[in-house]
């Protein structure tokens, strides 16, 4: 029973290690990664959390120009035109700053794929971004998705993969794709859900 929980023990610090390394490779900003490590450490979210989240943070980057030509298009007279500029400088704030915009796709991840969450206010006093801007930044991260936080299983599978091999955890089976089988993809169950508030 002691060797087990040491076991796992190690298993979830050897992971912590490879999701720091992963998070390297994303954010090189030495600060910004210092605060998301933080956090994500602080708040023991789920790797399988991590792992949407990086999803939806390339998703937003990805459609952020189609995000605002579509508000271009509803500028019809000047009240469209100034709510429209209001919600150009909303998405800007959200989605210049790497922090922030990773911060939303932590709590958008954990919204969808889990069952007990902070609270927004919660993510507020341990990210340090406003509760109000925080608010409005998720709102404007998910109209930017489209409210459509489902992660199809190939996408997932490729920022999986992409873990994995950054990492230097390869083990999945290159000759049949349809044969995945990775160690990673078995331990994500085995990293803990219980999320609290943590005050600083």
């Amino acid at each position: 029973m002691i060797i087990n929980i040491h076991e796992e023990a190690a298993k979830k610090k050897e992971i912590w290690i490879k999701v720091q390394n992963y998070i390297v490779v994303i954010f090189r900003d030495k600060l910004i990664l210092e605060k998301i490590s933080l956090i994500l450490h602080k708040s023991k979210t789920k790797l399988s959390v991590i792992l949407s989240a990086i999803y939806y943070f390339k998703k937003v980057r990805r459609r952020y120009a189609l995000y605002l030509k579509r508000l271009d298009n509803l500028v019809t007279c000047n009240v469209t035109k100034y709510l429209v500029g209001k919600k150009r400088q909303v998405a800007l704030q959200a989605t210049e700053n790497d922090f922030n915009l990773f911060v939303i796709s932590i709590i958008i991840a954990c919204k969808h794929l889990l069952d007990t969450v902070y609270t927004n206010y919660c993510w507020a006093e341990v990210s340090g971004i406003p509760i109000s801007n925080l608010n409005a930044y998720e709102r404007t991260i998910l109209d930017i998705l489209d409210y459509r936080t489902h992660i199809p299983n190939q996408s997932f599978y490729n920022i999986v993969d992409e873990f994995e091999k950054i990492t230097g955890n390869v083990t999945i089976d290159r000759t049949s794709p349809t044969k995945k089988t990775s160690t990673l993809k078995c331990v994500l169950s085995c990293i803990t859900t219980k999320l609290t508030c943590i005050n600083f």
